[in-house]
Formats: structure tokens, sequence, C-alpha cells
């Protein structure tokens, strides 16, 4: 929660970012959305609109950070089912 404190209250999205732990899950997240802004060019991206451009590269990333976590409990589980 000091995190979520922390980058909301900062004065912009970079600002909030860089409050974020460097590696985080967070902090990923954050940067993902701050780059699609940036590369947000293109004839055919242009076709998107900014905020839906912006909207589906964070939840690429989550899905990312999420997939990484089940991959990480699925291997916890295996070492527990084989643990003594």
């Amino acid at each position: 929660t000091d995190a979520r404190t922390k980058f909301w209250k900062a004065a912009s999205v970079q600002a909030g970012s860089a409050t974020l732990k460097e590696g985080s899950p967070f902090r990923f997240i954050a940067d993902s959305g701050i780059k699609a802004t940036e590369h947000h060019e293109g004839a055919l991206l242009e076709q998107i609109d900014l905020n839906t451009w912006v909207s589906m590269s964070i939840q690429r990333a989550v899905d990312k950070v999420q997939s990484r976590l089940q991959d990480g409990l699925a291997f916890l589980a295996t070492v527990g089912s084989t643990a003594p």
C-alpha cells in the first residue's frame, strides 16, 4: 500500500513509476503504460485510440505478471509435493 500511495501522489506517471521498486511487477506495469504512450505512432496504430492502445498494453503487462506468478506457484506445488 505504501507503493500505491507514493505512486498516486506523484506529479506524473513517470514520477510515480520512479517511486516503485526497480524490477517489481508494479514498476513493470507502470513502465509498460508509459512506453505505450511513447510508441503510439504509425498508420496502423493511429487507427487505434490512444486510451485503447495504452489499456491493451497495460493488460498485456498484467497478464505477463500473472503468468509468471502462476508458473512460480506451479513450481512450488511440484517441489512441495515431492518434499519428504
